[in-house]
């Protein structure tokens, strides 16, 4: 169930150069419509700074498929490219590295990653090995937003 709401919710990065603020947004469905709490991959060298109003992105979420039996790790090459492509990838925190998690969704054609973490609050991300790699946004929301 709480895949099928996500695919349908649009995710929406946005910058708020008033303040220089950064927010991740859902836009659908309403009843779920709202700010949500969130870290992002702001120190892995290639990842964009979402307090720039330029780098806003807004698109539909999709979730990762690695082929392995973890639900929506995605710590191994996607099978589910064609799903991903030009959408926000949504992943689970678990196993391995978050960059990885992000490079494998950017290399699927994913626009940004959004991680749902698996205990509670969302909390700061190292790119381990590879997140000097990832050139999109990368966010992470609580354990509650993701649900």
């Amino acid at each position: 169930m709480m895949k099928k709401t996500l695919l349908g919710c649009g995710l929406f990065l946005a910058a708020m150069s008033v303040q220089a603020q950064i927010t991740t947004y859902v836009l659908q469905p309403a009843s779920l419509e709202g700010a949500l709490e969130f870290t992002w991959a702001d120190n892995w060298g290639a990842t964009p700074d979402l307090n720039d109003p330029a780098n806003t992105i807004q698109g539909f979420a999709a979730f990762v498929d690695d082929g392995t039996a973890g639900d929506s790790l995605g710590c191994n090459a996607l099978v589910n490219g064609a799903d991903i492509a030009g959408k926000i990838a949504v992943v689970y925190r678990g196993t391995c590295e978050f960059g990885l998690k992000a490079l494998n969704a950017q290399d699927a054609g994913a626009i940004g990653v959004v991680i749902i973490n698996n205990q509670g609050a969302p909390v700061a991300m190292g790119g381990g090995a590879n997140g000097a790699n990832v050139t999109i946004p990368v966010v992470m929301i609580s354990t509650d937003a993701g649900a």
